[in-house]
């Protein structure tokens, strides 16, 4: 473990010495989406309510009325599972991509002051977190380590490891130890074949029964609770079962429910006195068990609007809540054995997409309307409300057009925003499946791309509620994607599983010519194509491994009908352009590189830094001289400052540095940081930096350059609030005149 924490933080300390050049420093974050989408979101104790949220940490106080008043919000990065125990919440850590680098994470909580969570420890490792769950006084955790399932237990709340087994508990990816209480569990040996242990000693745990439910559950085992002491209940997807339990070793079969749904396959039924809580997808039912024999239905509510990810629902007196990925906090009520739904709680949605309008930004949620915010003051958004219908499908912009297709009719509706606070529904299009596409240079026309039947179509949209179509052509191969710019047409299709470049011109006139084609031009996932000025890139979004077939590649189109390949990024996914950068991002990870007219190859970043969750967008800004990006993710939407200096400019900077230095390393609480300079030239200021491994800046420390002497000022391990930092690796950058001139690593231990 310790050579596989060195070898990470080498490769951390070389990417920020290789991304000196370019640093950020995030000073907002705004839009924070309530979206949940674990097996396990929620839980109560006493009145209060935690949930893991895509953002990270929540924390909710159950008034008497049963509403929610939020205490706290912790940020997290890429949260995967959670559980409470005690006065810590443990959350552990996933990646949405390979090209994630940062790792995976155990974080342990003290919530014993709910408006003031705080992190107590954090435990890195190399391997993917799948499972978690408590069992009294352990954590039980399980990670997959190429295709081998690792099940580890760690004494509460100290985190010391107690048992590790290989293959033990658990045999594949889906199937999990069941936990049935704090000392009894299930290791499931083949679909419905069982095997129970007592593990009340995690070092030591016995087999005390074995059970084979084949004959009663054909799906797949889902959950396994205690309704009773000595009855168990069973459920899959599609059915509950119910069994006496006295002897492990012979269950005795008591009774069945057949779920009129499709149950959520995490989620355990709820006990509220002699009735089950089944949640399902769209869908609460409530089921009588008072005859253990003889299960009745008492009441079921139908449209819940709860569909596809749901955390487990949790109970507090007559209320349930129930947390969901693209709906909040949905609230019911049991009242005279009927369930009432209460309200839907969400402060926001999570974000889909979202794109620059003006001094507009405009959001886009899964299942929700569209919104938007005033940015004219990047560092103050003003929200503005909804202004669009919902549309849950799939949405195009193009200078004052936004074409939404809606996922019941599956027509096309263009709205026309010039007047942003009055937006105009300019036509509707009856069509099914159709994707649409814009020409940047034709606001009078639309295309959509029929994957189903590869025929691409084009409309005149000039006339407000009327549209033609100008021509539809059947194209004889399977289009991956389709571009348009300048009338050119630009489709990456598909031929006995080659990938060909097709280029047509004559799109503006509405007479679609083939002119080349470049065949075998690319093997991706999920080829995109994009455009930026003269240059046009091709890239997947949804990369599998580190093959370079998957990078994003960038080509010359001086002429459009003959593009020439220029160079590729060692990352995968949309660039980003942005004066001499360009940024791609990978799950939760951005990347930047320097482009530059002698580009060629493959092109490494200079720089990765990473934030909270998922980036769907990166959008640029200036303010009072100040450059500013705006980057736009599943659960929030934040802004950062950056500097950027290019390679080139340290050959201007006269000054050298001798002995940058600190000492003590590591150190708690604090250290003195040491520099020599001779030769300070024209230099007007100089400081010291420190930066997090995320490459977010912590703290500035300025000094008065003196040629020739030691210059040293101490780093109490405060951030610019002058709040304690966590234990970990910093890096301090020595900067003159806002130049980077070297960097060194520090760690701080608590």
């Amino acid at each position: 473990m310790k050579q596989i924490f060195l070898l990470l933080f080498f490769l951390l300390f070389s990417i920020l010495l290789s991304a000196q050049e370019f640093t950020i420093d995030k000073i907002h974050e705004f839009n924070i989406g309530q979206s949940y989408i674990a097996e396990l979101t929620m839980e109560i104790e006493d009145n209060f309510l935690y949930l893991m949220s895509t953002y990270g940490l929540e924390i909710f106080e159950i008034l008497s009325d049963g509403t929610l008043e939020l205490k706290s919000r912790l940020g997290l990065t890429y949260t995967s599972r959670f559980r409470k125990a005690g006065d810590y919440v443990y959350i552990v850590t996933s990646k949405s991509g390979e090209f994630d680098p940062f790792p995976y994470k155990l974080y342990q909580i003290n919530v014993s002051d709910v408006e003031n969570p705080y992190i107590v420890s954090e435990m890195d490792s190399d391997y993917r977190y799948t499972h978690t769950e408590e069992y009294g006084d352990y954590l039980h955790v399980k990670q997959v380590i190429n295709s081998q399932n690792i099940d580890s237990f760690y004494s509460l709340p100290d985190l010391t490891l107690v048992a590790q087994y290989l293959n033990y508990f658990s045999f594949d990816f889906l199937n999990n130890l069941k936990k049935i209480n704090n000392n009894i569990a299930l290791r499931i040996d083949d679909m419905n074949v069982f095997t129970i242990f007592d593990i009340s000693d995690p070092a030591s745990p016995q087999i005390i029964g074995n059970a084979d439910l084949t004959a009663y559950h054909q799906y797949r085992l889902d959950q396994a609770t205690l309704y009773q002491e000595n009855i168990l209940m069973c459920t899959d997807s599609y059915l509950i079962t119910f069994w006496d339990v006295s002897d492990w070793n012979d269950w005795q079969f008591i009774s069945q429910y057949q779920f009129p749904y499709v149950l959520f396959n995490h989620v355990r039924p709820l006990v509220k006195d002699s009735m089950l809580i089944l949640a399902g997808f769209g869908c609460i039912e409530l089921l009588d068990v008072s005859d253990i024999t003889q299960p009745q239905q008492i009441d079921i509510l139908n449209g819940t609007a709860i569909y596809f990810y749901t955390a487990t629902p949790v109970l507090y007196q007559d209320r349930i809540y129930l947390s969901a990925n693209w709906n909040g906090i949905q609230s019911f009520e049991i009242v005279d054995n009927e369930i009432l739904f209460i309200e839907e709680i969400a402060e926001n949605y999570e974000t889909a997409d979202c794109v620059r309008y003006g001094d507009y930004l405009i959001t886009k949620s899964m299942l929700h309307e569209f919104k938007y915010y005033d940015i004219s003051d990047p560092t103050n958004p003003v929200d503005m409300g909804n202004f669009l219908p919902a549309h849950n499908y799939y949405f195009k912009f193009s200078n004052c057009l936004i074409a939404a297709v809606d996922s019941d009719s599956h027509d096309c509706f263009i709205y026309d925003i010039t007047d942003i606070q009055n937006p105009i529904l300019q036509n509707r299009i009856e069509l099914d499946y159709f994707f649409p596409e814009f020409d940047q240079q034709d606001e009078n026309s639309i295309y959509f791309l029929n994957q189903y039947d590869n025929s691409i179509r084009k409309y005149d949209i000039s006339t407000t509620g009327i549209y033609q179509l100008l021509f539809q052509e059947q194209l004889p191969y399977n289009i991956r994607c389709f571009s348009i710019q300048d009338g050119y047409g630009y489709i990456v299709g598909e031929v006995n599983s080659i990938q060909n470049l097709y280029i047509y011109e004559g799109l503006d006139d509405n007479i679609p010519v083939l002119c080349n084609t470049q065949y075998d031009a690319f093997s991706f996932t999920d080829p995109r194509i994009k455009f930026i000025d003269d240059m046009m890139s091709v890239y997947t979004i949804s990369a599998s491994g580190t093959s370079l077939s998957n990078h994003t590649k960038i080509y010359d189109l001086s002429d459009p009908v003959q593009p020439v390949f220029l160079y590729q990024l060692s990352t995968y996914n949309e660039p980003i352009f942005h004066e001499d950068l360009i940024f791609t991002r990978s799950g939760v990870s951005c990347y930047v590189f320097e482009s530059g007219n002698n580009s060629v190859g493959t092109i490494d970043p200079i720089n990765v830094f990473y934030d909270i969750n998922s980036i769907n967008n990166i959008i640029f800004m200036e303010d009072n001289n100040e450059y500013l990006f705006l980057l736009s993710q599943w659960s929030n939407i934040s802004i950062f400052s950056y500097n950027y200096t290019p390679a080139s400019a340290g050959n201007e900077i006269t000054a050298s540095v001798f002995s940058l230095s600190n000492h003590p390393n590591p150190f708690n609480p604090s250290t003195e940081i040491r520099f020599q300079m001779s030769e300070v030239g024209e230099s007007e200021s100089a400081e010291i930096v420190i930066y997090n491994i995320k490459g977010q800046k912590v703290k500035t420390l300025p000094v008065t350059p003196s040629p020739g002497l030691t210059v040293s000022l101490t780093w109490d391990g405060t951030d610019r609030n002058n709040q304690p930092v966590s234990t970990g690796v910093y890096f301090y950058q020595l900067q003159v005149d806002g130049n980077p001139l070297a960097s060194r690593k520090m760690m701080i231990l608590k």
